[in-house]
């Protein structure tokens, strides 16, 4: 089930937050195992998160207000976006014990939706690499997930959660959701606050909406997108669209058929010979 066809049956009241969250519990007690993609899970806190999802869907539908279309959606963070109160260790033993003392930006937003905070996944150390060697790629586990964002895209391809949050400085969103089947965003710097976060590179961290469609990354990055006073960068960004970003393409099943993205300079090969020197 996607994303967006969870958050609707939410709505409609023919899905509790509960019965989502225990059939994606479930299946991670079941394959994760193998897979490794969980750092931490957190089951207590979110079946009371999504106990008061419901509570919050219900008292939306009675009096026909609007809520979050995360509401009751479960949710993965990489080890690297603070949760006040919980552990926080960029998946390294150099941090081990290390507890954080308040939320990051983009957890606030997403609570203040209603999400529910199911663990914290897996990253390469300090997301500085591009393999996460703790984590196995879900299609076949003797293989790299991609990274750092690994445990996250990991998590995703096997369908232990819904979303999840990664961070791209050089590749470390896309790369892992390309080894795994999964899709992410890197949005414009800025776009998405970095507060809270463990960082790499401060002006190149990229927070990273990842999903299994991009679809269901774009309804995540509605929520996440915005200004936010603790990180200034934000006040430049452009606004949110009215309703969100577009959950489908434009365009009918060809949307970039005949667009040109760019023009190669050169796109002859190199001659054996200037190969040959650049070797030696």
């Amino acid at each position: 089930m996607s994303a967006v066809d969870a958050a609707a049956l939410l709505r409609a009241g023919l899905l509790h937050p509960r019965e989502l969250l225990e059939s994606c519990l479930s299946r991670t007690r079941a394959f994760d195992g193998d897979v490794g993609a969980w750092v931490r899970l957190y089951p207590e806190l979110a079946y009371e998160a999504a106990d008061a999802a419901g509570e919050r869907l219900a008292r939306a539908r009675r009096e026909q207000t609007h809520i979050s279309p995360l509401c009751g959606l479960p949710i993965a963070l990489k080890d690297i976006f603070a949760v006040s109160g919980l552990p926080l260790t960029a998946s390294s033993r150099v941090l081990e014990g290390n507890i954080a003392a308040g939320h990051s930006g983009v957890w606030r937003r997403l609570d203040a939706a209603g999400a529910v905070l199911m663990g914290h996944t897996h990253t390469d150390e300090f997301a500085m690499g591009v393999t996460t060697p703790q984590v196995g790629n879900p299609w076949n586990t003797r293989f790299s997930p991609g990274g750092s964002s690994g445990g996250s895209a990991a998590a995703l391809a096997a369908r232990f959660v819904p979303l999840a949050l990664g961070s791209d400085t050089g590749g470390s969103a896309r790369l892992p959701a390309s080894a795994c089947g999964v899709s992410s965003i890197k949005p414009t710097y800025g776009a998405i606050t970095s507060y809270g976060m463990i960082p790499l590179t401060w002006t190149r961290d990229h927070v990273g909406p990842m999903a299994r469609s991009l679809g269901d990354a774009a309804l995540l990055m509605s929520v996440l997108a915005g200004p936010d006073a603790d990180d200034p960068i934000t006040s430049l960004g452009r606004p949110v669209p009215e309703g969100g970003y577009p959950l489908a393409a434009r365009g009918g099943a060809a949307p970039l058929s005949g667009i040109r993205i760019g023009v190669p300079v050169d796109s002859r090969p190199a001659p054996v010979a200037a190969v040959q020197r650049v070797v030696d």
